[in-house]
Formats: structure tokens, C-alpha cells, sequence
């Protein structure tokens, strides 16, 4: 049975003196070995900070190349989705200038065909006729060009004013000639064409201030 003071509680002064028996026992190689194990232990502790250090800035880095190429593939994405816009915004501009241009010219013909007092000769009024008729023709054709592209609105009052044009052509070239109300259908005819380019106008001056501000480069920060 251990006698009872193998059983004493080890004080903070018992633990020096234990650590100082056992360095004195070994002589002073003891230090330096102590010293040694202290020095190896910062090596190492260095190598695995620097190394933790080379690991988190690759890694850093890759992640950086990563977010600097999806944001230069977003960027070019974007150049030409907005290149593909500005081009059909052109095309549309285009097609809306030109059926401009021909739709107020059968305004201006169709005030000419048959003006009050004015004689239903057949030559002569076949030559009035012929000016309308080609702008008719010439509007047809554009609308149908540039069909894809044109506002649907747009279309409708084009499509309104061929109409119309067709009826002047058609009522003024007729056989039967009823001199009461032969120049009232070219003033109704001429009025409604009016009209719809008085609409019109409206439309297309609506219809480029949006492609501007659709158009509109954005602002670089």
C-alpha cells in the first residue's frame, strides 16, 4: 500500500522544480535542445503561414480571372445584343422615312386628280390619274418590304391610306360619269387621305423619339 503522501496535490513550485531537476539532469544540452525544438517550431510554423498565404492568393487569383472573364463575356454580350438593336432600329427608321416620304405624296396627287371645275376628258384625266397611281404602287410595295419592321400601328394607317388612294383611282377613272357628285367624292377622298397623314405624322414623330431613347448609348461609369 503507497504511503499517503504519494497522493499530495503537485504545486506550481513542485512543477519548476520537477522541469529544473529534469534540465540538470541531462546537463546543458538540455537548453539547447529545448532551444532547438523552439526554433524548429517557428520554422515550420512560418513555412505553413507563408504556404497558407501562396494558397489563399492563388486561389484569390483565380477567382479574380474567373470574374474578369464572365464580366468581358457579359460586356460583349451586351455590345452586341445592343449592336443587333441599333441595326434593326435602323432598318425600322428606314422603312418608316420612306413610307413617310411616298404617303405624303399621295397627298399632294390626290388633290390632282380631279379638282373642282376641273374636266373628266379621259386622256387628260388618266394623266392625272397615272402620278397617284405610281405613288400607290411605289407605297405598296415599300409597306410590304418593310413589313417585319414597321409599329403595327404604324402599318394599319398605311394600309388606310392605300385604301384610299385605291378608291380616289377607282371612283375618278370610273365609266359612269355623274357630274353632281363626281368632284364631292375627290374633296371626301382627298380629306380622309388628309387625315390619316395627319395621323400619321403624329405616329412617326412618336415612333423616333422612342428608337432614340432605345438607341441611346448607355452611360459608362
Amino acid at each position: 500500500m503507497l504511503p499517503a503522501h504519494a497522493f499530495a496535490v503537485i504545486t506550481w513550485d513542485d512543477s519548476v522544480r520537477i522541469v529544473t531537476t529534469a534540465i540538470l539532469s541531462v546537463g546543458g544540452s538540455g537548453v539547447i535542445i529545448i532551444a532547438v525544438a523552439k526554433l524548429l517550431g517557428d520554422i515550420i510554423a512560418k513555412r505553413l503561414t507563408a504556404k497558407y498565404d501562396r494558397d489563399t492568393q492563388t486561389a484569390l487569383a483565380q477567382m479574380q480571372g474567373q470574374l474578369n472573364d464572365g464580366l468581358s463575356r457579359l460586356n460583349s454580350a451586351l455590345q452586341h445584343q445592343n449592336f443587333v438593336l441599333q441595326r434593326l432600329s435602323e432598318i425600322e427608321l428606314n422603312g418608316i422615312h420612306a413610307c413617310w416620304r411616298y404617303a405624303v405624296s399621295a397627298s399632294h396627287h390626290a388633290n390632282g386628280v380631279r379638282p373642282n371645275g376641273s374636266s373628266n376628258d379621259a386622256a387628260a384625266l388618266q394623266a392625272r390619274i397615272r402620278p397617284l397611281a405610281d405613288t400607290h404602287n411605289t407605297l405598296l410595295t415599300l409597306t410590304g418590304k418593310y413589313d417585319p419592321f414597321l409599329p403595327d400601328n404604324i402599318r394599319t394607317i398605311l394600309d388606310e391610306v392605300t385604301r384610299l388612294m385605291r378608291l380616289e383611282i377607282a371612283q375618278a377613272g370610273a365609266a359612269s360619269f355623274n357630274e353632281q357628285n363626281w368632284w364631292t367624292q375627290g374633296t371626301t377622298n382627298r380629306a380622309a387621305i388628309d387625315a390619316q397623314i395627319t395621323v400619321l405624322r403624329a405616329a412617326v414623330k412618336l415612333r423616333i423619339v422612342e428608337l432614340r431613347q432605345l438607341t441611346k448609348p448607355s452611360r459608362q461609369e
